[in-house]
């Protein structure tokens, strides 16, 4: 049953972590980098055929060596179908002592555990080889990263932090996407100064996208001249690379959070990829919504000069949300909670906790604040009028 489980691990792995490196039929257009995203060449492929054959070195060795280590369980597996024990030995057979316990003397019963232990030992090592290797894996800032996550956010403070009086900064690299379709799109960004004063409301938003509860969690924070801008915590991926949940366990993805408008995030998902979004407020001090937007600039800082992995289960979108937003609700929001895994119902958990600033019930509240229907009827205004200015205003229409 071991080997039998071992084989399926490691089929899963060569299955989903070692794909052949994507190629478009169509070549995807890049209007950052003028011309179609760069296909693997033959370093990708000859990479992806070494990991394949390394991975099917460690399945082989470990199903062989653990195969011959699970042969001194046998006796043992004997002894429990049939009721025999060290004090009643099968008749005419080796007693349990003898076969995993050899005493010394017998010269072929200590051969034989040893030969048992030192293929457990073997085992162990192969097994080993791909973990140590991973923990090798160290983050980085420089690579050839896809244009839309190319530029960090950095935040700039006038003078030090304290959530008690005027705090103002400058962030840096917010990004506006302006959006044809997901793939054919102009990229800007802009710097812009703020007062932590003028800061008045958050959002959280949930956008499910492929069925099974998984869903991308993200923040949006409202100014005093009703202008908003979004945090998505999100994987920096690669040029020409998709993510993959199983490669976001194995450190094969940094982390970043993006800095950018709503007519940058939202739209990408409502208007673009065509999924729900759910918009909700926020109920809380706005003092406490203050003190999570600064702890949210804080670590974009951070990041900015120390890369950490992306993790699809302990450093996820909704992870990183939970620990910022955990000042939201006055009763404790749990530090970690199997909806953390598939956020598309990670909501219920805010409208327990009483974060939500409704009086419907729950799947009520779910359908009025889906605002992807807003979001679909201002484009048509915005085709016309040739402005997406007044984004933020038209998704909010129904809850002034």
């Amino acid at each position: 049953m071991l080997a039998a489980w071992t084989v399926i691990g490691w089929f899963i792995i060569m299955a989903f972590a070692l794909r052949p490196p994507r190629v478009d039929i169509i070549p995807r257009q890049s209007t950052t980098s003028g011309g179609p995203v760069a296909a693997p060449g033959t370093a990708d492929y000859l990479r992806w055929a070494l990991g394949v054959g390394f991975v099917l070195i460690c399945l082989i060795l470990s199903v062989r060596l653990i195969g011959h280590a699970m042969m001194s369980i046998a006796p043992v597996q004997y002894s429990r179908n049939y009721g025999h024990s060290l004090l009643n030995p099968p008749p005419r057979k080796p007693s349990l002592s003898q076969t995993c316990y050899p005493h010394p003397a017998n010269k072929k019963g200590s051969e034989q555990l040893a030969g048992n232990l030192i293929y457990w030992v073997l085992g162990l090592i192969v097994l080993a080889v791909p973990v140590l290797y991973l923990l090798r894996i160290k983050p980085s800032l420089v690579k050839d990263w896809s244009p839309d996550q190319k530029l960090l956010p950095l935040v700039e403070f006038e003078a030090p932090v304290d959530v008690a009086r005027d705090v103002k900064f400058t962030i840096r690299n917010i990004r506006r996407i302006h959006y044809r379709t997901s793939r054919d799109h102009d990229l800007d960004y802009y710097d812009r100064e703020f007062d932590l004063n003028d800061l008045t409301n958050a959002w959280l938003a949930i956008s499910p996208f492929a069925g099974f509860g998984a869903a991308h969690a993200f923040l949006s924070f409202g100014f005093a001249d009703d202008t908003y801008i979004n945090v998505s915590i999100e994987v920096r991926r690669t040029r020409g690379k998709q993510f993959n949940p199983l490669l976001g366990v194995l450190r094969q993805f940094e982390i970043m959070y993006v800095i950018a408008d709503e007519s940058d995030v939202i739209w990408l998902r409502t208007n673009c990829a065509r999924n729900d979004v759910r918009l909700y407020p926020i109920k809380t001090e706005i003092e406490k919504i203050r003190s999570v937007f600064l702890d949210i600039l804080m670590r974009v800082n951070k990041l900015s000069s120390t890369p950490e992995f992306y993790h699809t289960v302990f450093n996820n979108c909704t992870t990183n949300i939970i620990k910022h937003t955990r000042k939201f609700a006055a009763k404790p929001i749990p530090f970690w909670n199997i909806r953390y895994l598939f956020p598309d119902t990670v909501d219920k958990i805010a409208y327990r906790l009483g974060i939500i600033d409704t009086d419907l019930n729950y799947d009520e509240a779910r359908e009025h604040f889906n605002i992807k229907d807003l979001a679909r009827s201002f484009e048509k205004e915005a085709r016309k009028a040739k402005d997406r200015s007044g984004f933020s205003q038209a998704i909010r229409a129904r809850f002034q």
